[in-house]
C-alpha cells in the first residue's frame, strides 16, 4: 500500500520541477526576446562597422543592420587631428575647456586626449548629438578640422556607452617620445594617404614592403597578407609606439627598406602620421637612410578601419583585429570596432 502511494508522490514532484523548469525557459526567452527587439546587438549598420571576414557575415546581421533604429541605440565617433603649428598654451587651455563643456552639453560621454599638437577622441552618445558635435567643432575652429575624418558606428547597444566624458591633458596624442621640437612635421614630411581601393592594389606590387606600425600583440592575432609575389609584411615587434623610432635606425630595419617601396598601416591611421613623417625626415636628413633608395613611404587612409569598409570580405587581410576597450567585447563576432586609434 505504502508503496503505491509513494510512486504518484515522486511523479508529482517530477511534474512540478518540470513545469518550473518550463516557466523559468518561457520566462528568459521573453526577457531575450524584449533584449533583442529594443536593442540586438549586432545591429551595426554596415557602412559604419566592417566585418572581419566574408565568413562571418550572415543574413541575419543584414538583416538586423536594415531594420534597426539608430535613435534608440547609441553611436560611437572615432577621430583625430594634428595640428600645426601647435596650439599655443592659451589656444591649448581653450581647446580643453571647449571640448570637455561642449561635450557635457550635448550629453557626449568618452574620452578626448588633448594636446598642443591635437586632439585624439573615443566617443559615445546619440546618433544626433555625435554629429552636431563634431559639426560644432569644425566651426569652432576650420583652420583645424575642416579636413577632419569622423567615424562613426551606429546601432551599438545602450550598455556599451561610456559613463562620463573626460577631457585631458596629453603630452603627445600619441606617445612616441617625439614631443614638441622632436617632432617631426607631419605636413612637411607626412607620408602619401592611400585611398583603401589604392592600398589594396600597392600591396599586391613587388620591391614593396608593408610595415605594422601597431604593436607585436596586436599583429600577431591578425594582419594583411599580400599575394605572394606582393609586398613583403615586416612586424618591428614593438610593445609600443615609443620603440618605432628606435627599430627604425637598427642596421637590419635599413637593408630590409634599401631600394623598397615603404606601406605603413596601423588601426585607424593615428599612428602612421608620426611614423611615416619620422621615416620620411630621416631620409631627406640623414645621409645614411639617403642612400637606401627607398621608392617613396605610404600609408592607408582611415587605417584597417576603413579598409574593412571597401573589403567587407576582409581583402588582404588575414585574422582578427583587437578590440581595446573591453566594454565592446560582448558585440556579435560578426563585428569589431576600433577604440584604440
Amino acid at each position: 500500500m505504502g508503496k503505491n502511494t509513494e510512486v504518484p508522490e515522486k511523479e508529482k514532484i517530477k511534474k512540478h520541477k518540470k513545469e518550473k523548469k518550463s516557466k523559468k525557459e518561457k520566462k528568459g526567452s521573453k526577457k531575450r526576446k524584449r533584449n533583442e527587439e529594443k536593442c540586438p546587438v549586432t545591429s551595426v549598420t554596415t557602412e559604419h562597422l566592417p566585418l572581419t571576414s566574408k565568413e562571418n557575415k550572415s543574413d541575419n546581421d543584414k538583416k538586423l543592420m536594415k531594420t534597426i533604429d539608430v535613435k534608440e541605440t547609441i553611436s560611437l565617433c572615432l577621430f583625430y587631428q594634428y595640428v600645426e603649428p601647435a596650439w599655443n598654451e592659451e589656444e591649448f587651455e581653450s581647446a580643453l575647456k571647449y571640448c570637455q563643456t561642449s561635450g557635457d552639453k550635448l550629453g557626449i560621454t568618452g574620452r578626448m586626449r588633448v594636446g598642443r599638437e591635437g586632439l585624439n577622441c573615443t566617443l559615445t552618445g546619440s546618433y544626433d548629438a555625435l554629429r552636431a558635435w563634431t559639426r560644432d567643432l569644425v566651426n569652432w575652429r576650420p583652420e583645424n578640422f575642416s579636413k577632419t575624418e569622423f567615424k562613426f558606428t551606429d546601432g551599438l547597444p545602450m550598455g556599451q556607452r561610456f559613463p562620463n566624458l573626460k577631457a585631458f591633458e596629453v603630452v603627445e596624442i600619441v606617445n612616441y617620445g617625439l614631443a614638441g621640437a622632436r617632432a617631426p612635421s607631419i605636413q612637411e614630411y607626412g607620408g602619401t594617404h592611400l585611398e583603401p581601393e589604392d592600398y589594396h592594389k600597392k600591396m599586391e606590387e613587388g620591391n614593396t614592403v608593408i610595415i605594422d606600425v601597431r604593436n607585436h600583440y596586436e599583429a600577431q592575432i591578425g594582419k594583411f597578407q599580400p599575394p605572394v609575389d606582393g609586398a613583403e609584411w615586416i612586424d618591428p615587434e614593438m610593445r609600443k609606439s615609443t620603440e618605432f623610432p628606435v627599430w627604425l635606425d637598427k642596421p637590419e630595419t635599413k637593408e630590409k627598406l634599401k631600394g623598397k617601396q615603404v606601406l605603413m598601416y596601423c588601426t585607424g591611421g593615428i599612428r602612421c602620421e608620426r611614423a611615416s613623417a619620422l621615416l620620411k625626415q630621416k631620409i631627406e636628413t640623414e645621409p645614411d637612410m639617403n642612400k637606401l633608395g627607398i621608392k617613396g613611404v605610404f600609408q592607408l587612409q582611415g587605417g584597417i578601419d576603413k579598409y574593412f569598409k571597401k573589403f567587407e570580405d576582409g581583402g588582404h587581410w588575414k585574422g582578427k583585429n583587437y578590440v581595446f576597450d573591453k566594454r565592446y567585447g560582448d558585440l556579435s563576432p560578426t563585428f569589431f570596432c576600433f577604440i584604440y586609434l
